[in-house]
Order: C-alpha cells, then sequence, then structure tokens
C-alpha cells in the first residue's frame, strides 16, 4: 500500500475542501421578487403587464421623488468661469498718489502690466500691445501720418527712435 492511499480523506461535510470556490453553491435562498406596484388608490397593478423593449419592469423604473444621478451635479457648485469672473471682478484697494482707490482685480492687472511695460521691459510691452490689439480689434493695422492725425512729426521722430533703440537691442538691423 502506498502513502497516498493512507492519506486522510477530507470529511464529506466540509464543502470548502471538496468543493473549489467557483464551484460553491449559494447558501443563502435566492431573493424573492418584490410586491407589484400599486396605484395611488392602494390597487394592485395587473399582473398581465408585459415586459419588453422600452417596457421595463416595474420595479426597476425610476421611483417618484428619487434622483435617477444622486451622485451628479450638486446644487449652488460653481463652474471655472463662474470662479474667474468671480475672482477678477472682485474689487480691492490699491495705494495712489491721490490716495486709496477701489478698482477690480483685472483693472489692477492691467495697470500693474502698464507700470512694468513703462519701465522699459520690452516682453512686457510686446504682451501689453499684444492684448490691446485683441482686447480693441477696431484699431487701425498701422499708424502712420494718413491714419494717425493727432501725432505730430516729433512723435514720429521719437517713434523712429525707439524703434531703432529696440532693435539695436535685440541685436536686429534694418
Amino acid at each position: 500500500m502506498s502513502d497516498f492511499d493512507q492519506a486522510p480523506r477530507p470529511h464529506l461535510d466540509d464543502q470548502r475542501i471538496i468543493d473549489p470556490p467557483s464551484r460553491r453553491r449559494r447558501t443563502s435562498p435566492v431573493p424573492s421578487m418584490p410586491p407589484p406596484m400599486q396605484d395611488a388608490d392602494d390597487r394592485p397593478k395587473a399582473a398581465s403587464y408585459e415586459v419588453g423593449y422600452g417596457k421595463p419592469p416595474l420595479h426597476t423604473r425610476f421611483q417618484k421623488g428619487k434622483s435617477g444621478n444622486p451622485k451628479g451635479k450638486v446644487k449652488g457648485s460653481e463652474n471655472v468661469s463662474t470662479v474667474y469672473r468671480e475672482v477678477y471682478n472682485e474689487k480691492i484697494t490699491l495705494k495712489t498718489p491721490k490716495g486709496p482707490k477701489k478698482v477690480s482685480v483685472l483693472r489692477a492687472l492691467v495697470m500693474k502690466q502698464r507700470a512694468i511695460a513703462l519701465q522699459g521691459s520690452l516682453a512686457a510691452i510686446d504682451k501689453a500691445l499684444l492684448r490691446y490689439e485683441r482686447a480693441v480689434p477696431d484699431l487701425p493695422d498701422s499708424l502712420t501720418p494718413d491714419t494717425a492725425t493727432d501725432f505730430t512729426e516729433t512723435d514720429f521722430q521719437m517713434l523712429a527712435e525707439l524703434r531703432a533703440q529696440i532693435q539695436a537691442e535685440l541685436g536686429e538691423e534694418s
């Protein structure tokens, strides 16, 4: 007789040893169907209701007064554009030479960029002009003596000198 024949056999009442987990039988009874839905006058609906395409079983339909999407958007929540709009339109107090002044955050940012551009930062000048062109699209394409009548000859000379200075700093020659 071999060692295999002498090994103890599992007890027949121990289901875990005999059946692998994938083959276990359900130990609890199958849940029963809920009672049929009732009308407002507490009469059961007809048992002959036909289930099919577009006609789900009565017990699986949406219940009155309950949301079909309970984890959906919460009332009063804000999207990103609303938050930006509120933050940039909020009023803050700036210290000016004439005293404190209340302005919107957006106006304060534009004023700060203007101040940096006026200090001579070429990047700030370029960005300020690009943003101004986007914000005010009805500007003429170029300011020439024909289109800009408010400029004097001295103004054009100053602009030419400024252009030459910027091109020299950038290393460009024209």
